[in-house]
């Protein structure tokens, strides 16, 4: 188990941030990412994200940006090409739950500092 520095350095120095789009390879589907966070019993990073139907996942750092069994990557970051997905999913409301948690941890943060 690492500290909640050593976490939060894995965070800040890796690639994924909140609002970002990315696809699973296996599925197909694309996930928007909500936020990043430290597990809280092992200090382990995280990322927390969600699905088109509005189903909000959190998967470890190091396996959301890590390989399959297969040697491929799970998750591509996605640009402009598959955004068309998701830009749907949010204009029809799918993305709603996710908003709202959005919204959520906005607010926490700011009643925070």
């Amino acid at each position: 188990m690492g500290s909640k520095n050593d976490a939060l350095f894995k965070l800040d120095a890796c690639e994924v941030r909140p609002g970002q789009r990315w696809k699973h390879l296996k599925t197909g589907h694309m996930y928007m990412v909500v936020a990043t966070g430290i597990q809280e019993a092992t200090l382990e990073p995280v990322v927390i994200y969600a699905g088109p139907d509005g189903v909000v996942w959190v998967r470890a750092l190091e396996v959301f940006l890590g390989d399959t069994d297969q040697g491929k990557p799970r998750f591509i970051l996605a640009e402009d090409e598959c955004g068309e997905d998701v830009q749907a999913s949010v204009a029809t409301g799918k993305f709603r739950r996710v908003s709202r948690v959005v919204a959520g941890l906005r607010e926490l943060a700011e009643a925070c500092q």
